[in-house]
């Protein structure tokens, strides 16, 4: 389920953003859930592994999507305004 990571930041010479390219920045080794997990596991996962996303993957390897913090955030924020 899990990928050992590759430090996410790179040391890069200074470049203005018109010249740096996604792929001298990017990380190559992605933390991966299963869509059947919960988002409070999804949240420890972000949180221990300290991404800011995970890539969902379905059963037959595919990629499915993408779970970013920003969609917990919402989400929880979206929860809290229901409940008043």
């Amino acid at each position: 389920m899990l990928n050992e990571r590759v430090p996410a930041v790179r040391k890069i010479d200074a470049k203005p953003l018109e010249d740096l390219r996604v792929a001298e920045l990017m990380t190559l080794s992605l933390e991966e859930i299963e869509p059947e997990a919960s988002l409070g596991v999804a949240a420890m996962l972000m949180s221990d592994r300290r991404v800011g996303c995970l890539l969902v993957r379905g059963s037959g390897g595919h990629p499915l999507g993408i779970l970013s913090a920003s969609d917990v955030v919402r989400f929880e924020g979206s929860q809290a305004l229901v409940a008043q």
